[in-house]
């Protein structure tokens, strides 16, 4: 290459990756003098790493760290065809090439090395000069996507959710052995918080510290429950400082190429824009200066590639959310298009506000009428509790609201009549009559927020989680309907129209939707349990944070895919594995092949079930923990059929998926273990600990195959609910 061509599309810095280092046009690699590089780890302490390899080009990154280091420090990439570096791969006509790490993205490079071959194995590595040495970051190993007309079989893995915080990488080495081409990263990759003792471990060694702690979050400050999450660049720098500084997740890097795209953690906890959600509408959350710091740390360590962008380089003074572009596609000869929208920066907020008063009427019959629906099963009479009676329920029910944490001007207009029971049940010893059961039955009725499973003022339970399914579709149609569809934006616009462009005219053989959520409900039916009280006698919707929480946005982009053959969307975010077959309601021709991942470390989504059914007194003493480590029975309950489209789930394990893909086929493995062994420092079974299970789609047929133990395979029937012999 000239070298004015390869100053182009050579990095110098995180962000400036297209300018260059001095050097003459004529230069080869003879006039670098050769001088004896030294080991010298310890000058990179987070490893090396590459990702979003394309036929001839990678990214390559680093971070330096020199002790007193002031200012930005030079440092130089080299590429070699062989671990020894004995066969050198000039750049740009010279052996190495000088870039800068900017002390203004701490110390991170980034350079985009082109010119390389298609599908070409090769090794690199940093070098910088410290007192007058040469000291060498590890070797890392990459590689290069096929040309685009290759038809070469594809293996790689997928992951999310992998939780520092007293946890574990075991999960990370078992993937490391399995050597795939790349890894397909779903976000999660670091947790926000420090501490949280909900799920992290505040008393293990292995855990963040946060710098200025008094500058983060705080939760329950002064008190034995104390705990952080990052609000500044310097504390979203030190996630990525730390969980890099694992030894089996710098050697998935070191040796693997990335491909990553992010979802709440790598911000905040459910996050949508710049908004988070931890004080449940108590105070308004929305924070750009902390989302922007959670952005600058993302792209100062992740090897990501901004191609449409000549030279990008993250700018903090930019607006949100037009500071960083993330989403993007990436293709794999004709095999595989690799598709990644981002779910987080766009979204609007979740369906149900968190701080809704739970008795408020939010659907009247009358407008699920309107809307072509039947008057929900959990929905009941309603009054207007400032006429009724000249107000007599008013003072009672603010008093209950202030008490629990609400604002009791929320009481007002019309009121649930059975909220008012429950609130008149706490207080037995009030002197107020309820209506009578004549006053009732001439009463309208409607859906209220309790009617949802919205127990109290500020919640995530019956907004986020756990959601009554019925009363929750309806609320959501109606405000589907009134918003134009604003209500369940998950992309925005442009990304959206983006996405269903590019998935529809894919010519690859397999479209994969890289999906940092799931698209699969996960309902529980608990209605057959006749001993339950009849809050908790519901069919509950699991999850309204992810796509299931926007169904007719969902129903939407499903229905669009409806005529694209060989699509297989790769989630994480669930902490459990699930094999289904999601399609938009009424249309099961429409169907997808929807495999989720465990998470690598973080806790299961069986054990933070059982945490919800502990963390509600009412909930504890109807029993609910019992119910809770039932989950995966209730979810596969075929008697019900509250989940046809579910093939199967673990809820309780952690791990990853591996993936292998050709023209007929493409076969995931799942690689489970035991969700405590992530809080085991040390794990005597190895590999052994990891139980596996294979599922496949077929090309040209829609459907979940899933193999058998005696290597036979069987295809999921959703209407039978039943794995049927079908060789495929």
């Amino acid at each position: 290459m000239r070298r004015r061509q390869f100053l182009k599309i050579m990095g110098v810095s995180v962000g400036a990756l297209w300018t260059g280092a001095c050097a003459e046009d004529d230069a080869g690699p003879g006039a670098q003098p050769e001088v004896e590089v030294l080991p010298g780890l310890e000058f990179f302490p987070q490893g090396v790493a590459s990702g979003d390899p394309g036929p001839g080009h990678v990214v390559l990154w680093t971070r330096v760290q020199i002790p007193d280091m002031l200012g930005d420090v030079l440092c130089r990439v080299e590429v070699a065809e062989d671990p020894g570096f004995e066969r050198r791969r000039a750049l740009g006509g010279r052996a190495w090439v000088e870039v800068n790490a900017e002390a203004f993205f701490d110390h991170c490079v980034k350079v985009r090395v082109e010119g390389l071959g298609p599908d070409e194995v090769f090794y690199y590595r940093f070098v910088v000069e410290v007192d007058g040495q040469l000291r060498s970051s590890r070797v890392g190993r990459s590689r290069t996507a096929p040309p685009l007309d290759s038809e070469r079989p594809l293996r790689f893995a997928f992951v999310s959710c992998q939780d520092y915080n007293g946890k574990y990488y075991h999960a990370w080495r078992r993937l490391t052995a399995l050597d795939p081409e790349f890894v397909l990263h779903l976000g999660d990759y670091v947790y926000e918080t420090s501490g949280n003792p909900q799920f992290q471990d505040p008393e293990s060694p292995r855990r963040i510290v946060f710098p200025e702690p008094e500058a983060a979050i705080v939760f329950h400050a002064g008190t034995d429950r104390e705990y952080y999450a990052a609000k500044t660049l310097e504390q979203y720098r030190t996630l990525y400082r730390t969980y890099r500084s694992d030894v089996d997740l710098q050697e998935a890097h070191a040796r693997f190429p990335f491909i990553v795209t992010w979802d709440d953690h790598e911000f905040s906890d459910d996050a949508w824009g710049a908004h988070g959600t931890y004080f449940d509408d108590r105070v308004d959350e929305e924070d750009v200066p902390r989302r922007k710091a959670a952005n600058q740390a993302w792209f100062e360590y992740m090897p990501v590639d901004y191609p449409w962008e000549e030279g990008f380089r993250y700018d903090p003074e930019a607006p949100f959310p037009g500071d960083l572009r993330i989403y993007r596609d990436l293709r794999w000869g004709r095999l595989v298009h690799l598709v990644l929208p981002d779910v987080r920066t766009y979204r609007s907020d979740h369906v149900i506000p968190e701080g809704a008063y739970p008795g408020a009427v939010a659907v009247l019959a009358e407008e699920l009428d309107d809307l072509g629906l039947d008057a929900p099963s959990a929905s009941g009479p309603y009054l207007d509790v400032d006429a009724w009676e000249e107000g007599r329920y008013v003072a009672l029910l603010r008093a209950a609201q202030q008490e629990a944490g609400g604002d009791p001007d929320q009481v007002r207009g019309w009121v649930s009549v059975e909220w008012l029971d429950q609130v008149l049940a706490a207080q037995p010893e009030a002197a107020v009559q309820a209506p009578t059961e004549a006053e009732r039955s001439l009463m309208p009725r409607g859906v209220a927020y309790h009617h949802m499973g919205k127990r109290s003022p500020h919640t995530m339970l019956g907004v986020r989680n756990l959601v009554l399914e019925e009363p929750f579709r309806a609320y959501a149609k109606k405000r589907w309907v009134e918003s134009g569809g604003a209500s369940e934006d998950i992309l925005g616009a442009d990304q959206r129209a983006w996405f269903l462009q590019t998935m529809q005219g894919s010519t690859a053989t397999w479209k994969v939707w890289a999906n940092a959520f799931p698209l699969s409900d996960m309902v529980v039916d608990l209605r057959p349990i006749a001993s339950l009280p009849p809050s908790l006698g519901q069919r509950f919707l699991m999850v309204a944070e992810d796509w299931a929480g926007s169904p007719h946005r969902r129903d939407e982009l499903l229905t669009a895919l409806a005529d694209v053959d060989n699509v297989v969307v790769v989630t994480g975010d669930r902490h459990a594995f699930l094999a289904a077959n999601p399609a938009p309601r009424g249309r099961p021709d429409a169907s997808v092949v929807e495999v989720v991942t465990g998470a690598i470390s973080s806790t299961s989504y069986g054990a933070i079930v059982l945490r919800y059914a502990n963390s509600d007194p009412a909930l504890r003493d109807a029993g609910a923990p019992v119910l809770a480590s039932a989950l995966r029975t209730f979810l596969l309950d075929r008697a019900q059929g509250a989940n046809p489209h579910i093939a199967d789930t673990l809820v309780r394990e952690h791990g990853f998926v591996f993936v292998e893909a050709d023209a007929a086929s493409l076969t995931t493995t799942w690689y489970a273990v035991a969700d405590s062994a992530a809080s085991r420092a040390e794990m005597e079974e190895g590999e052994a600990a990891f139980r596996t299970q294979r599922f496949a789609a077929r090309a040209g047929r829609r459907g979940l195959w899933r193999q058998t133990e005696t290597g036979a395979w069987e295809r999921w029937d959703t209407t039978q609910q039943a794995w049927l012999a079908d060789p495929g």
